[in-house]
């Protein structure tokens, strides 16, 4: 009774040792996995930073493509999905940048659907604002369109007044660029009622764009309506709002462009002189203008000069003109060459105005030739299309036709040799079908035992395919190694070797290592018509050349390896290929 008292109690305290030694083993890989998740997101972060640094300072795209994939693979094996999201927008970025819009859409699908398993807004905000960028180089404005009101509405749910500034600036840009007037000023009222009611938190680069963009809306209806004094007031009362802004902030850019517009407002009117000390001073800040704003710019100087009579000084800024020339695009040229015309008429270098007057003809006849290549082009395609579309119909009847004939040709044969094929094959089936199935059922039950002697885990084929429990045909391995993981054709393995904890993958093409060990394929690919021959060696059977049971790597395979075969196992291997014969 003591003896059986004793008993219980020690093996009370076995259980319980082992229960918290494997309690303790939990804690500890837990913590080691926490760990391992915190150093890969300090390294992914480390990355990204690195990428934005590529980006920013040295517009190094194919450095920031290179660290931002390394990021995600990274952030994508720890599970980390906000930081996955922010590598693959990163890696959209480049792909906008280069034009390969495709491989855009890839990455930026793969952001978002990242950014939603995080559920971070932010990040949710920052991949849509990257795809409705997508959709706008893509000329897709109504899409593009339509993602901006998805972020306006996380906007609005989070009382996010900065986003929000972020979104109407950019629908403005958006119906600015379709010439939606009615819009722009509708998204214009809206953006300057966040800034009026939340200045502190509109950022100061949205503040100027709504000043500016308020300008250049006045001054494109000015453009239509001259004599309208209205529109040229509210021009230069939000021109000078803007101009204080700017100066405040040290805005030098925006400085500048607000002098351009202003003198663009007086040179579309022809009035240069009065046009003359907003350019005097757009030209402070040329370093910051773009080449429309230049090219408007010195095309005004010559005709300023000329109603000066200052004659040299005309020449000098036609000369100034002409040099930015090759910079501009083709109707920007155009312009310049017709400048160069008129001002050496009215000086009367009637050479030079000829010269530039056949340059202007040159750029125009080949704008025109290009422009009517193109429509050729649009046409010839569409007649193309329409011509392979129809022929591509046509072939597609006649084929139906022929394979509605066939099929009653076929039926009408079939119902005649369907009697005498019934008959004689029945009969044939008949009188042989029980002997062989007889002999089949005993080959295919000694196959069967000896290849469950060598692989418990064996499961026949059916149909010549790796079928699952499902019905459904398993045909690849997925080798995972430290960073990568690669689908390999199980057909493919010739053999695997076991190489300490990891495993050798022996394959027609490579050869691949695995972080698994030998046993984890072993359980896998013993369903799939590999034996184990060795306790460091599985083999494919289809890659068996020869077996010679009295030497000791006595299995050569199809690509010259010879593998070692254990003594135990010799004489199962060898009645298991004669059943293959």
């Amino acid at each position: 009774m003591v003896r059986q008292y004793f008993t219980v109690i020690f093996v009370a305290i076995i259980f319980f040792t082992n229960k918290c030694i494997s309690q303790n083993e939990t804690v500890k890989r837990v913590k080691d996995e926490t760990t391992l998740r915190q150093n890969d997101s300090v390294k992914v972060v480390e990355l990204l930073n690195s990428a934005n640094y590529y980006y920013q300072n040295e517009f190094n795209l194919d450095s920031l493509l290179a660290i931002s994939t390394r990021a995600v693979i990274i952030s994508k094996k720890s599970n980390l999905d906000l930081l996955t999201s922010r590598g693959y927008s990163a890696q959209s970025i480049t792909h906008l940048h280069r034009g390969t819009l495709d491989d855009a859409k890839i990455a930026l699908d793969s952001s978002y659907l990242y950014a939603k398993k995080s559920k971070n807004d932010k990040q949710i905000i920052s991949s849509l604002t990257l795809i409705s960028g997508y959709h706008t180089e893509a000329k897709q404005f109504d899409k593009a369109v339509e993602i901006l009101i998805d972020i306006l509405k996380i906007a609005d749910k989070d009382n996010d007044i900065a986003t929000q500034a972020s979104v109407y600036n950019r629908l403005t840009n958006l119906y600015s660029k379709q010439n939606n007037e009615p819009k722009v000023k509708e998204n214009l009222d809206k953006l300057s009622q966040i800034i009026k009611n939340h200045p502190n938190k509109v950022p100061k680069n949205v503040q100027i764009y709504v000043l500016e963009s308020y300008v250049y809306y006045f001054e494109k209806r000015s453009k239509r309506e001259p004599n309208s004094k209205a529109l040229q007031d509210s021009v230069k009362y939000y021109y000078n709002k803007g101009l204080d802004y700017a100066k405040t902030n040290k805005l030098l850019q925006n400085q500048g462009s607000l002098h351009a517009v202003m003198a663009s407002l007086y040179i579309n009117k022809d009035q240069f002189l009065e046009a003359e000390p907003y350019i005097k001073k757009a030209l402070q800040y040329k370093n910051y203008l773009d080449n429309i704003a230049l090219n408007n710019i010195y095309g005004s100087l010559p005709h300023i000069s000329l109603y000066k009579n200052h004659d040299i000084e005309a020449k000098k800024y036609v000369d100034t003109l002409l040099y930015h020339v090759p910079k501009y695009s083709t109707n920007d040229s155009i312009h310049a060459y017709h400048i160069a015309y008129e001002i050496n008429f009215a000086l009367r270098n009637y050479k030079e105005s000829q010269k530039y007057s056949a340059l202007e003809k040159q750029l125009k006849d080949k704008q025109e030739a290009i422009k009517q290549a193109k429509i050729v082009e649009e046409l010839q395609l569409k007649y193309d299309t329409e011509k392979k579309d129809a022929l591509i119909k046509a072939q597609t009847l006649e084929q139906k036709e022929l394979k509605n004939r066939a099929r009653i040709n076929y039926l009408l044969f079939g119902l005649g040799f369907l009697g005498l094929l019934v008959f004689v094959v029945g009969y044939y089936f008949l009188t042989k079908n029980k002997s062989l199935a007889v002999k089949l059922d005993l080959e295919q039950t000694k196959a069967a035992l000896l290849q469950s002697k060598l692989n418990p885990n064996f499961q026949p084929k059916e149909n010549g395919n790796n079928v699952n429990g499902n019905g459904k045909t398993v045909d690849k391995l997925l080798v995972k190694s430290q960073d990568i993981s690669e689908l390999v054709n199980i057909n493919d393995i010739i053999r695997c070797e076991a190489d300490g904890t990891y495993a050798k993958i022996v394959t027609t093409k490579k050869t691949l290592f695995s972080s698994k060990n030998l046993k984890y394929h072993e359980d896998i690919l013993t369903k799939h018509n590999f034996i184990r021959v060795h306790n460091s060696h599985l083999v494919n059977v289809d890659y068996i050349q020869s077996f010679n049971r009295q030497i000791q790597d006595g299995m050569q395979l199809h690509n010259g390896d010879k593998i070692p075969v254990s003594a135990r196992k010799k004489k199962e291997i060898s009645e298991f290929l004669d059943t293959l014969s």
